[in-house]
């Protein structure tokens, strides 16, 4: 069984697991606050994380209140540590709309950690900083920044640029080849062999943890089983981040057509999008070819030497007003309106895009996130 330890400086005693940022509203507080993903997996010793992407929206929906970006991120982490203690928050880089304001709303209400992603994010200390002064007056902040990267050329730019800024990242999040969603890879990368060209125990997690010196390294993007957990730490990660095991609970945001999506995909259903189904920030994305958007355009997405005509809107299982009023008008389908099946407003009938992992085959019924964290830790 594993045991709860001090991960890093300053963070309360945890199991060494967290569940993994995801967007839009799958990871977010639901209208039952209580019994929430996030919650729930800080309950259960965990740290659970909330995704930024269309926070905004998602909790003005859940509050009938509005609240803007930094609002938004403020309150959804003051609800989530007001009931379990501790929280992460995913921001994703390239949403350069809502990036700044992200990060303002996390640092002031005090999260935990925040994963930054989708892009390095090599402005993150000045923005925390700033953030800083204008919420605590000085430009210190408790919050532990941690990057996501998927390299140790990565590590290396990050750890140099950030300590320019006077700020040593604590730790690393090392994202491997399997995970859902963003990969952080270029679309000339991924060929073949890509999986095992940067396979995350063979090849990346040493890679990271040899750059990272004496920085605490975390391993994410693949891992499914406890054995995968204990494999991870053996190596010498520090803690690990599962998403995909987490996305289809009982607690999850997701809606019951993006929860069905996932019984029903099969392994090779799942896929790296070509250019034409990229993401929201134009960046290799993996997701089921069984989500509604992509069966719509299947034959577009399996033969893009076609002539066609298609967005790149919809890549972050979002269908709320984009952050992009460039993204809305690239947008035929329409599936960018508000409401009209963003898992996370959990009152639409579809989810158009559903991103997982290359184990979200794997997720054959819904279970709670209490089960999951309980097979994750128990030996």
């Amino acid at each position: 069984m594993l045991k709860k330890i001090e991960l890093l400086e300053d963070l309360p005693p945890t199991y060494q697991v967290f569940q993994g940022g995801m967007g839009a509203g799958i990871s977010a507080c639901t209208p039952d606050v209580d019994n929430s993903l996030p919650v729930v997996v800080g309950l259960e010793g965990g740290i659970g994380t909330t995704s930024t992407v269309a926070l905004d929206q998602i909790v003005s929906a859940r509050t009938g209140e509005h609240h803007n970006q930094e609002e938004a991120v403020f309150r959804e982490v003051r609800d989530i540590k007001d009931r379990c203690g501790v929280v992460a928050v995913n921001i994703m880089r390239a949403v350069d709309g809502d990036f700044v304001s992200s990060v303002y709303g996390a640092i002031g209400a005090e999260a935990d950690l925040i994963f930054c992603g989708a892009g390095l994010p090599l402005s993150l200390p000045t923005i925390a900083k700033e953030a800083a002064i204008k919420y605590f007056g000085t430009r210190k902040f408790r919050t532990k920044l941690v990057p996501i990267i998927s390299s140790g050329r990565a590590a290396r730019i990050v750890i140099r640029k950030w300590e320019k800024q006077r700020y040593s990242p604590p730790a690393l999040d090392a994202e491997g080849p399997k995970c859902g969603g963003h990969i952080g890879w270029r679309f000339k990368d991924i060929t073949a062999t890509f999986l095992d060209d940067y396979d995350l125990f063979k090849v990346l997690l040493p890679e990271v943890i040899d750059a990272a010196g004496d920085i605490p390294v975390f391993a994410a993007g693949g891992i499914y089983t406890q054995q995968d957990v204990r494999l991870a730490l053996s190596l010498g990660a520090r803690a690990v981040v599962l998403g995909t095991r987490f996305a289809a609970t009982t607690e999850s945001g997701g809606n019951a057509t993006f929860k069905q999506v996932y019984f029903d995909t099969e392994e090779e259903d799942i896929v790296v999008g070509c250019r034409n189904f990229a993401s929201a920030g134009l960046l290799p994305f993996r997701f089921s070819l069984r989500s509604p958007l992509a069966q719509k355009h299947l034959d577009q997405i399996l033969h893009p030497e076609g002539e066609h005509t298609t967005c790149t809107c919809c890549g972050l299982a979002a269908c709320v007003d984009t952050m992009f009023d460039k993204e809305l008008s690239r947008c035929p389908e329409g599936y960018l309106a508000r409401g009209n099946g963003c898992p996370g407003m959990g009152n639409a009938d579809y989810a158009a895009w559903v991103t997982m992992g290359t184990n979200g085959y794997r997720v054959t019924e819904e279970v709670s996130a209490r089960e999951v964290m309980r097979e994750l830790i128990d030996s």
